[in-house]
């Protein structure tokens, strides 16, 4: 363990109150981000320990970390090459994003209305990338006809839609390791 001294002078041991509140901050954190968090810490060679929340931040991956774009360069790449035939994304996570935000709201809709959708679809198929899950590389709709007035997907709808990326295809790319 990183910093055991100091970690359990400040927060006592195994069962007591603040190993107890350790364990409520990260409750919902999987391994994998839990040592993700601890090669942070090491890497940042900080003289004191982060507290529980530092720590959880320190959890949460980083694209960049990763080699994937943020969430506006993910969008500009989207808005400009969905519906391109034979574009190599810079990551399936951009195309998986762009996909299920739709090629009729990326391309016709306000900026304001479709950087929302798509900054909420990205940060759920990033989520699950980091989970782990494994990403398939969805299917092009080269002829999506979707009509101005029709309704936006619900949550629910783009959910179903977001869960067949994640299960159906051919090309599949995990998430880190």
């Amino acid at each position: 363990m990183i910093y055991p001294a100091l970690f359990e002078s400040k927060n006592g041991g195994v069962g007591g109150h603040g190993f107890n509140a350790w364990a409520d901050v990260l409750q919902n954190l999987n391994r994998q981000r839990i040592n993700y968090g601890f090669e942070r810490v090491k890497n940042n060679a900080a003289k004191y320990p982060p507290d529980a929340l530092e720590f959880k931040k320190l959890c949460e991956p980083k694209p960049e970390d990763f080699g994937i774009p943020d969430e506006r360069t993910a969008y500009i790449e989207a808005c400009h090459k969905i519906g391109e035939k034979n574009y190599q994304w810079s990551h399936v996570c951009v195309q998986a994003a762009a996909t299920n935000t739709g090629y009729f709201l990326l391309k016709c809709s306000t900026e304001v209305k479709s950087s929302k959708v798509f900054k909420d679809v990205y940060e759920t198929v990033l989520r699950r990338y980091f989970d782990g899950e494994e990403i398939i590389k969805p299917m092009p709709k080269w002829l999506e006809k979707m009509e101005p007035e029709a309704p936006q997907p619900t949550a629910k709808e783009v959910s179903d839609a977001m869960d067949a990326v994640f299960k159906h295809g051919t090309r599949r790319q995990g998430g880190p390791k």
